[in-house]
Order: structure tokens, then sequence, then C-alpha cells
């Protein structure tokens, strides 16, 4: 790589299919001419007052667990877990997603580098996709 950001589309598809405890995302893409696909989960823990999560994907064969925490007036949650840098090595990340509104979130991925300072590796704009039994009429 060039070091330039890329730009790539994918679809991800999220439901509550375990009683509204958890949220699942399913996450395709291609990415750098290569197909991507990830799930991830998010939920609320109430013993540890934290918003709690997994990530796998097809590029990593490490599990990245992560939390944090929400800030409603910002509309911000913000998760920190070790994962995998692109060298295979742990790394510390941070996920912050903010809803804009209703139908627009957008996620950035943020690596700890060594001297232990953040920088960001990703953004992600998740826009709804209105289906046309969605509409309202």
């Amino acid at each position: 790589m060039d070091g330039k950001p890329t730009k790539s589309s994918g679809t991800s598809v999220r439901k509550q299919p375990l009683g509204g405890f958890w949220l699942i995302d399913n996450f395709e893409a291609n990415l750098m001419g290569q197909k991507f696909r990830g799930q991830g989960t998010t939920g609320y823990d109430p013993i540890k007052k934290k918003y709690v999560g997994t990530w796998i994907d097809s590029m990593s064969p490490s599990l990245m667990v992560i939390e944090g925490n929400y800030d409603k007036a910002g509309k911000v949650l913000t998760m920190e877990g070790m994962g995998v840098d692109p060298l295979g090595q742990p790394s510390k990340a941070r996920l912050v997603t903010t809803i804009k509104d209703q139908n627009t979130h957008v996620f950035e991925m943020f690596s700890q580098g060594p001297d232990g300072k953040f920088a960001k590796t990703m953004t992600i704009t998740y826009q709804r996709r209105v289906r046309k039994m969605d509409r309202v009429r």
C-alpha cells in the first residue's frame, strides 16, 4: 500500500434476534480487491455497567473483545480492546461510533502505536438503506 486512503463499499446487516439483548452485525465488503466478511456483537452488561462486544473477521485469526461507554449527550459509543495489527502483533484498538441521525452512523477505528498514541486507521459511514416496504406513504 502507498499510504493513501482507499474507498470501498459494503453492507452491514444488523439484527437483535436474542430478545433485544444483543445487536449482531454481519458486515461484507470488498477491501483492496479482497472479499471481507466480519461479524460483531454489541450489548450492555449491567454487572460491568459498560457496553461490551466482540468482533471476528475474515482477515484476522483473533477474536477482539471490547468494552466501553456511551455518551448519551454526544451520541457517541467509545469502546476499547485488544486486536491484531496488519503484521500479526497485538495492538490496542479504540472504536468510536457517532450517531449522526436515525439513518447515519460514523464508525472510526484507531490503533495504538508503540509510542502509546492512537492513530485513525479507518472510517466507515453507515447509511440506512430504505427498502420499499419501509417507506411511509
